[in-house]
């Protein structure tokens, strides 16, 4: 695991400590065991509990893990639909958005020597959201944990 999903476990603990006790029932306790488990020993969590969410500096990776917490097991079934079909039309939009300049098939390798033949490397480079790409880390972790 990265040193940066360690550190926003540590700010997602240290966030979940001043939750309301009804809303943390709500999680599973694996779900926070591995948090736990998995934060960081060395880092040290800014969260100030006098202001929003919106308001800290929280990591990307906070706010996606705090955003699947809500998801997963916070919201209710209403708006669990309703943020799964944006997250579905958001993922969409952005694949349609791809174009042949997105992706770059073929890239010259410096050439050594003038006898060398000049080579060439198929190389795909891949464009995606950084919130579909930690939820999906988040989601792999998860999965392990859960078995």
């Amino acid at each position: 695991m990265t040193e940066a999903y360690k550190e926003a476990f540590t700010e997602v603990n240290e966030i979940l400590k001043y939750l309301n006790k009804d809303l943390l029932k709500k999680i599973p306790k694996e779900f926070i065991d591995n948090i736990k488990e998995n934060m960081s020993t060395t880092y040290i969590s800014k969260y100030d509990n006098t202001k929003g969410i919106n308001e800290q500096n929280l990591k990307q990776e906070t706010r996606a893990i705090l955003s699947v917490i809500y998801r997963d097991y916070i919201c209710n079934e209403d708006i669990r639909k309703q943020i799964i079909q944006k997250d579905r039309k958001e993922w969409f939009e952005t694949e349609q958005k791809k174009e042949p300049a997105d992706i770059e098939l073929f890239k010259k390798q410096p050439i050594e020597n003038q006898n060398t033949k000049e080579n060439k490397s198929l190389q795909i480079i891949e464009k995606q959201n950084i919130i579909i790409k930690i939820i999906n880390k988040i989601k792999i972790v998860w999965r392990k944990i859960r078995g």
